[in-house]
């Protein structure tokens, strides 16, 4: 047996290669030992290279699950060959590691059967519900639309259908002019939050800076520049265009940049981070969700999903990546960036049921 480890962020991908029997169990432990013990995410083992496994092999996956759980983790596995899955699923061990076609997509949020996402769903209900009473929709409205929409949820169907249904359930309530209405002040608040860690600095590039509501508060006393994607430009803030990839911005010209909620929209986090690095000279302030056990990750998974695509009908990437607090700071960290500060930001809004963290890295050279 061969594998290869990958780190993300946080998390770990374990890519196996070969077959998991008895005579590859030691090599099989030492992989999942190493993988569990030397990051604090989730760890994805790829089984595409795996065709065959024994029952040794399936005892290893267990150990290291349940060393896992101890430590409030999660594993699952991708992309696992029919006749591995079949062997998964026989031994009735298929729906305790979440044998998945890919990494966890939302699907698997919604629809899953085990055990292990009641506890998500029944927090879900409790924060939808919430949600609907903060955006003043009257509870004899809010208690059957939020029945149907989960009935629609865990219906098994594309996402995409499942999307295009809830839309409809819920275009009376008009949500997106009630929840923006909600955030008006968000801006306002982290700005008051951010601003302590832009002393000194005088130029700021902001990182998918939606409407530029928040930079043009930073603009008074800074010089702003914004970077996106597409144009959501309410302002008159220089914006520069990108496509998430190359930054079209001279080496080292800006003294900061602010990322809200960015740098989970990557598969691989690194390239993009590496690259803002590269037109940054003093500071980073990253602002990301953050979750403290798989529950909660699920949690954020399925509120990213429902406010881009079901209430904003938004087809941009959704989030790839919630990590805990210390996942975000060793995977700064390990790009030498040393911690200047790291803030908890808790749950600001009613309307915006994310738990957030903020991280202040200043770069080697200041």
């Amino acid at each position: 047996m061969k594998y290869e480890k990958e780190q993300l962020a946080g998390e770990v991908i374990l890519r196996l290669q070969g077959e998991l029997t008895g005579f590859a169990s030691d090599d099989l432990a030492f992989a999942l030992d190493d993988a569990i013990d030397n990051a604090d995410g989730r760890l994805i083992i790829d089984m595409h290279g795996v065709d065959f496994i024994s029952s040794v092999g399936i005892g290893a996956m267990m150990y290291a699950f349940k060393r896992l759980k101890q430590k409030n983790r999660s594993m699952e596995l991708i992309r696992v060959q029919p006749e591995v899955r079949k062997v998964l699923l026989m031994t009735g061990v298929g729906a305790l590691l979440n044998v998945a076609e890919g990494s966890m997509k939302i699907n698997d949020v919604l629809q899953a059967e085990d055990a292990r996402n009641a506890q998500a769903m029944a927090n879900l209900r409790e924060f939808m519900t919430d949600l609907l009473t903060h955006l003043e929709i009257p509870a004899e409205t809010a208690g059957p639309m939020i029945e149907e929409f989960f009935r629609l949820c865990t219906t098994p169907k594309p996402s995409w259908t499942v999307e295009d249904q809830l839309r409809e359930l819920l275009a009376p309530l008009e949500l997106a002019g009630r929840i923006d209405a909600s955030l008006a002040e968000l801006p306002k608040i982290l700005h008051r939050r951010i601003q302590p860690y832009t002393a000194g600095v005088k130029s700021l590039l902001h990182v998918r800076a939606g409407d530029g509501k928040l930079s043009e508060l930073f603009s008074e006393q800074i010089d702003v520049h914004l970077l996106d994607t597409e144009d959501r430009n309410r302002t008159d803030l220089p914006l520069t265009l990108h496509d998430g990839g190359a930054i079209p911005l001279a080496d080292k010209s800006h003294d900061a940049a602010l990322l809200i909620d960015v740098l989970n929209r990557y598969e691989d986090p690194l390239p993009a981070l590496r690259e803002i690095l590269r037109v940054v000279r003093r500071r980073l302030i990253v602002i990301e969700a953050v979750c403290f056990n798989d529950t909660q990750r699920r949690m954020n998974m399925f509120f990213d999903w429902f406010f881009t695509r079901v209430v904003r009908g938004d087809g941009r990437p959704l989030a790839q990546h919630f990590d805990t607090p210390k996942g975000w700071k060793w995977f700064l960290r390990d790009q030498g960036l040393r911690e200047r500060a790291g803030v908890d930001l808790g749950l600001e809004l009613p309307a915006l049921p994310e738990y957030h963290w903020m991280f202040v890295m200043d770069l080697p050279s200041s």
